[in-house]
This record gives structure tokens, C-alpha cells and sequence, in this order.
């Protein structure tokens, strides 16, 4: 066993994972279907990990459930972000990739899309909404 506990990912994330998942098992799940979901999620996260872990000491993590982006350098979170995420029916695209180059605090416009299909809508509905 030993072995096999050498070739999971070293990131704290991981471990915090496979610790949430331990202490969710250890709970009656019974017939409840959202903690038995939970519990797969975790499962299925930490074999995604295992596919594809994070290969440096040094790396950007963001954590959708949470609104936040960390900045970490070996294991040791330097910075902490929130961050504003997409709703699950125009989610927040993940991808695993390597930063050369980011920008602080971009210029950033509302996309046409979401002027017309969110935002108008909500103006027509209420227009003194946005005043208070």
C-alpha cells in the first residue's frame, strides 16, 4: 500500500479532497440521493486528479464551488481572489494549461449576449431596479 500512496498527486488539494471525501464517507448516507451525489463528485474529482495532477510547485487554482482563484507556491497559498463564476446554464469553462503571461485587473466590457439576454430583460421588467 505504501507504494500506491507515493503515486497519488503531493498537492494539498488533493489530500484535502481525499480528507473530505473520508470524513463524507464515514457519515450515514442512507437513501439521502444529494450526499451519496456528493460523495461521487469527490470520488470522481480525485480521479480526475490522478489523471491529470498539477505537475508544479508552483500554480494558479481556481476553485469554482468556492468563487476563488489562489495563488499558490509550494504548497503554500501566497494570494487568494474572488471570483465571479458562471451559473449553471452558461457555466464557467475549466481547463488545465500553463501561464506565461496574465493580466491584473483587465478592461472588461458586458458581452453582448448577456446585455441582451440577462440584463435587458431584467431592465424591462423593473427599470428602477438599478437605483438606490
Amino acid at each position: 500500500m505504501p507504494e500506491l500512496l507515493r503515486c497519488q498527486p503531493q498537492q494539498r488539494e488533493y489530500q484535502q479532497l481525499q480528507q473530505a471525501l473520508a470524513s463524507w464517507r464515514k457519515r450515514p448516507l442512507g437513501r439521502d440521493s444529494v450526499r451519496i451525489r456528493r460523495a461521487q463528485q469527490l470520488a470522481l474529482t480525485l480521479e480526475r486528479w490522478r489523471w491529470q495532477a498539477i505537475p508544479d510547485s508552483n500554480y494558479v487554482l481556481v476553485n469554482l464551488p468556492a468563487y476563488a482563484l489562489e495563488v499558490v507556491h509550494r504548497d503554500t497559498v501566497l494570494q487568494t481572489h474572488r471570483l465571479v463564476i458562471g451559473k449553471p446554464e452558461s457555466p464557467t469553462p475549466t481547463l488545465s494549461s500553463r501561464l506565461n503571461v496574465f493580466t491584473l485587473a483587465p478592461e472588461w466590457r458586458v458581452p453582448y449576449s448577456i446585455a441582451t439576454e440577462e440584463i435587458l430583460p431584467r431592465l424591462r421588467d423593473n427599470p428602477l431596479r438599478g437605483q438606490a
